[in-house]
């Protein structure tokens, strides 16, 4: 499986989530000011506790039995008790709404952001260049756009949702901590220092693990989407076993990763919770202590065992949220990552405005290409496609045929030599406006699950029906559309299943038709037909190709025959051109090799050979 590859160092994980949080400050202050009223506003709750303990039950018990001069023959102490409890009950309710609020909020920070984040990695991705999105799986690129942003999103929540509420919670409980007994807050986060140190030193180690496992899913997914996209020929093949074992595989790694993983976060998890159930343990002995010498009232002792509690379960919030920020970050890095990836040139360029008349005129000139930095692919490439003409790319499997028409389009840029269209090197072209000309039919017709109508489009709007519907006919495509129940408005699912191979092919004829450019660059774009279908759109393209330039990846004679001018490659270089006659004529000429092998042989002018006598 293609692996992922290195980008430019990005921003940071940290400093991505920094920037979600940044974008709308004003909202950010106000969730921090509702982050503070929430525990200000419920911490007076077990202090409540200790009036209630030491200034109404033990001094009523005190006094003697209760008086019966208040409102409906019930004590005023009974009174102030029940006013006391409900003020608890109103500040808790209102710390509910606070956090709602808050919460609210919040999740305007973070899935805005996160729309943004995911728009603008879509975004990066499309101005890839081909040779590195090539080397991209697109599994991992869909985990990127996916799972990634909703881990960020997560520990973006958790950040100003949890530790946030849990820093002022304990900011304003130590407050009335302090206020209640110094010497006995001190006692209370005796081992807090530990805890604290032991949180950060693990939790860094964990996030090196979320991305270890977070790797392995998206390996996974990558995989099982390839697999599960070509089960038709995993099935012609009965390599079923073959392809499951790679799925356990990846389901191995994965399971390891989650193991090693998770064991660690519960260790760690158990140890800190351990850690927290001791402090609560060492204020019980001490607090007791205290109270039984008469030190505190039972009511402070109440109230410091209520505080206790307010304090370690946020403290256990910021040490076990840990986990959740650090896949979060993980995650960041690799959208940051995304987000500094390398672009098509024309992207950083200032717009340029588009050319007056596109002519469609080609020029190669000592053209060099390569992949990988060291072999080349295509070499001293030197050729001209005069416009209006029509020009056939002849020669074996992998001579260079499709990267040189793919260069054309500016998918891949020279590494060598010059490439003119309309005498402008592609390298300075706004490669938008250049393929905005171009008109594209490729062997493999790519549909979408989508309608017909978008398919036909390409989500480009300004068409009318008529228009739609006169491209389908050049396309021969139309009566199979007038007999569907909803016309153009049919959905074809995954991959166009509901059209056969030619009925795709025809429907990406009928784009070409439809966008009516200057320049059509075909890659044997009749392939998957029928020889009489091919013969009524070969008509079609006569007319299509009239006053254009047009570039065939040939492999039949019926397409050659009518070339301008056949230009025939080998391992990376053009060995001959010139019209079909003109390369007949040559005795030891690479075309007439493979003419005579096609009309001998009966095989394409791909250059494939089978044995005389076998079997057809």
């Amino acid at each position: 499986m293609p692996q992922m590859p290195e980008p430019e160092p990005g921003p940071g994980g940290y400093r991505l989530m920094r920037e979600l949080i940044s974008k709308q400050p004003r909202l950010v202050v106000f969730i921090i000011l509702l982050a503070f009223l929430g525990p200000l506003v419920t911490a007076p709750t077990p202090y409540l506790g200790k009036v209630i303990i030491d200034d109404l039950i033990f001094r009523q018990q005190a006094g003697g039995a209760p008086g019966v001069d208040a409102v409906f023959g019930v004590s005023s102490t009974i009174w102030m008790l029940a006013g006391i409890v409900l003020l608890g009950v109103l500040l808790k309710l209102l710390g509910t709404i606070i956090g709602g609020w808050q919460s609210h909020y919040i999740l305007q920070i973070t899935r805005n952001g996160l729309y943004d984040v995911r728009v603008d990695a879509a975004e990066r991705v499309m101005g890839t260049p081909m040779k590195t999105l090539e080397t991209m799986s697109p599994g991992k690129v869909a985990s990127r756009l996916t799972n990634d942003p909703n881990h960020v999103d997560g520990a973006v929540f958790t950040i100003l949702r949890s530790c946030l509420t849990a820093v002022f919670t304990v900011l304003v409980v130590m407050c009335f901590m302090l206020f209640l007994d110094p010497m006995l807050t001190l006692v209370v986060l005796a081992t807090m220092p530990i805890t604290a140190l032991l949180s950060i030193s693990w939790y860094r180690r964990l996030r090196h693990f979320s991305r270890e496992e977070s790797d392995r899913s998206a390996a996974l997914s990558a995989t099982s989407t390839e697999i599960f996209g070509a089960i038709k020929v995993i099935r012609a093949f009965t390599a079923e076993r073959t392809f499951l074992r790679r799925i356990r595989d990846r389901s191995e790694a994965l399971r390891y990763e989650g193991i090693r993983h998770w064991t660690v976060y519960h260790m760690v998890a158990g140890l800190l919770g351990l850690l927290t159930s001791l402090g609560a343990d060492i204020f019980l002995f001490v607090g007791g202590v205290l109270a039984i010498q008469g030190k505190i009232s039972f009511g402070e002792f109440f109230a410091f065992a209520g505080y206790q509690g307010m304090l370690w379960g946020p403290i256990n919030t910021l040490l076990t949220t840990g986990q959740t920020v650090q896949v979060g970050a993980a995650s960041a890095d690799k959208l940051s990552e995304v987000m500094a990836s390398e672009q098509e040139p024309h992207l950083s360029r200032p717009a340029q405005s588009a050319p007056v008349a596109f002519k469609g005129e080609i020029v190669a000139e000592n053209l060099r290409f390569t992949y990988d930095g060291q072999d080349d692919v295509l070499r001293d490439i030197s050729v001209s496609f005069k416009p209006g003409t029509m020009t056939a790319l002849v020669g074996q499997s992998g001579s260079g045929k499709t990267t040189l028409a793919n260069m054309i389009l500016g998918f891949y840029l020279p590494t060598g030599g010059k490439l003119l269209v309309d005498g402008v090197d592609v390298r300075q072209w706004d490669l938008r406006q250049l393929r905005e000309n171009v008109g594209v039919v490729l062997q493999d017709s790519l549909m979408f699950d989508d309608t017909l109508r978008s398919n036909l489009t390409m989500g480009r709007d300004g068409w009318s029906d008529e228009h739609l519907w006169a491209a389908l006919r050049a396309a021969h495509l139309e009566d199979v559309v007038r007999t569907m129940s909803e016309g153009l408005d049919t959905r074809l699912g995954m991959s166009g299943t509901r059209l056969s191979g030619g009925q795709r092919q025809r429907l990406a004829i009928a784009r070409v038709f439809l966008r009516d450019p200057k320049l059509i660059i075909l890659d044997e774009a009749t392939s998957a037909l029928d020889s009489e279908t091919e013969k009524q759109i070969q008509r079609s393209f006569d007319a299509l190709m009239v006053g254009r330039t047009s570039v065939v990846i040939a492999h039949r004679l019926s397409t050659i025959f009518r070339a301008d001018q056949i230009v025939v490659m080998h391992a990376g270089k053009v060995v001959e051109s010139g019209t079909h006659e003109d390369l007949l004529k040559k005795a030891d000429g690479r075309y007439k090799d493979l003419f005579q092998a096609q009309v001998e042989g009966m095989v394409p002018m791909s250059g494939a050979t089978r044995h005389r006598g076998a079997p057809v």
